[in-house]
């Protein structure tokens, strides 16, 4: 339970955000944690800054637990976990449509109706 004098869900906000650099065969790695929570509603950014610069980011919605785990204070193992492998996997762009390691993407288009039936 929640002390007395805490304020209510609708009111809470929060914003958390860490930096996490490394150096891997000779290349800067890095990337940024953000966590952020507004009236009670909050979402989980995973920003990656490439060796050149360009940066590249994934957002996804915090649930109920956890909005109301960061309002009490608690660690929550693996929140962020499974967000930057999705970053740093290789397009089928830029890696080529039939070569090993492309992240296949499948396009599907609208069935259209034919005018014989």
């Amino acid at each position: 339970m929640l002390p007395k004098n805490s304020e209510p869900l609708h009111k809470f906000n929060y914003k958390s955000s860490e930096m996490h650099a490394d150096t891997l065969n000779g290349k800067y790695q890095a990337h940024m944690n953000v966590l952020e929570v507004r009236n009670g509603v909050g979402k989980k950014t995973v920003i990656d800054i490439l060796p050149s610069g360009r940066r590249r980011k994934t957002v996804k919605a915090l649930t109920g637990k956890e909005v109301e785990a960061i309002r009490r204070r608690q660690f929550i193992p693996d929140l962020f976990s499974g967000m930057l492998a999705g970053l740093r996997a290789p397009s089928a762009e830029s890696v080529g449509p039939n070569k090993p390691g492309a992240v296949a993407v499948r396009k599907t288009r609208k069935n259209k109706k034919t005018r014989n039936q």
